[in-house]
C-alpha cells in the first residue's frame, strides 16, 4: 500500500497505546482515532512485539523506532493528517523528595527548558574523518 493514509485507512488497524499508570490524575489516550480499535500495553517491549506481529499501527519515539526501521523490520507511515505532538507529563509526590529527585528536577529545568532541551529530536552529528 502506497501512502499517505487517510484516518479512514488508519482505522482498519488497532492502534497501538501506552498504558498510562496514572493513579490519580486523569488518564490520558493520544494518538487514537475515533471508532479505532486498540491494542493496550504496559511497556516499550511489548509495543515493540506487537508492531513486529503486525497486531497494531503505533506511533512511538523517533530513538524508539530508528533501529527497526534500520533493519526493515518496521516501515514508517505517511499520513494525509498527522498527528499534533503529545505532551510529556512528569509527577511525583512533593511531599517525600529524596535529594536524587530534587537535584533530578534541578538539572532537568523548567518546564520550557525540559521541552527545548530534554525533548527534542536529537539533531544528526556529521562523521568526522577522524
Amino acid at each position: 500500500m502506497d501512502g499517505p493514509f487517510s484516518d479512514d485507512t488508519l482505522r482498519n488497524w488497532p492502534s497501538l497505546v501506552r498504558e498510562d499508570t496514572s493513579r490519580t490524575l486523569p488518564k490520558r489516550i493520544t494518538w487514537l482515532l475515533d471508532n479505532q480499535k486498540r491494542v493496550v500495553v504496559p511497556d516499550w517491549e511489548s509495543s515493540a512485539t506487537c508492531i513486529s506481529a503486525g497486531l497494531c499501527i503505533g506511533m512511538v519515539p523517533t530513538h524508539f523506532a530508528k533501529p527497526w526501521l534500520n533493519e526493515g523490520k518496521w516501515v514508517a507511515l505517511e499520513l494525509e493528517n498527522p498527528f499534533p505532538d503529545s505532551a510529556c507529563c512528569l509527577t511525583w509526590q512533593q511531599n517525600d523528595m529524596s535529594p536524587a529527585l530534587t537535584w533530578l528536577l534541578e538539572y532537568l529545568g523548567d518546564s520550557e527548558t525540559l521541552n527545548k532541551e530534554w525533548l527534542r529530536e536529537p539533531e544528526e552529528t556529521p562523521a568526522t574523518g577522524d
